[in-house]
């Protein structure tokens, strides 16, 4: 029960968070629009890279079929987060800035990336 409360909720909160990205996107300046996309790329592309990082550094157990199956699917998270960014990019009109973006979605992606980590000790905990 106390798992599913959580997941829920964070379901909430990632919802309207990525709604409010993407109405600043649409409405934003050149700026906001450019740091509003690297905010969400990184969201998007953060438990992935999580996953990446986990299993390069910290897994012990074998390479297996779960394994590379988690690495199948990481990859595929992460390229379809990049290629909704080159899109959304690419209609964007007036464009944005990409130096603004590039630094927005890095540090967007390390943030996500730590807070997958203490998500999955919270979760790890319930």
């Amino acid at each position: 029960m106390r798992a599913s409360a959580f997941w829920l909720v964070g379901s909430l909160v990632g919802g309207l968070v990525l709604g409010y990205l993407a109405h600043v996107f649409r409405t934003g300046t050149t700026r906001n629009a450019g740091i509003a996309l690297g905010v969400a790329l990184g969201l998007l592309a953060g438990e992935a890279a999580y996953t990446v990082l986990f299993i390069a550094f910290v897994w012990v157990g074998p390479m297996d079929f779960f394994v590379w199956t988690r690495l199948g699917a990481a990859a595929v998270q992460i390229l379809l987060a990049a290629a909704a960014a080159l899109v959304a990019l690419r209609l964007r009109r007036p464009p944005v800035s990409p130096r603004v973006f590039m630094m927005a979605a890095a540090v967007s992606t390390v943030a996500s990336i730590a807070s997958w980590h203490l998500i999955e000790s919270v979760r790890m905990t319930l």
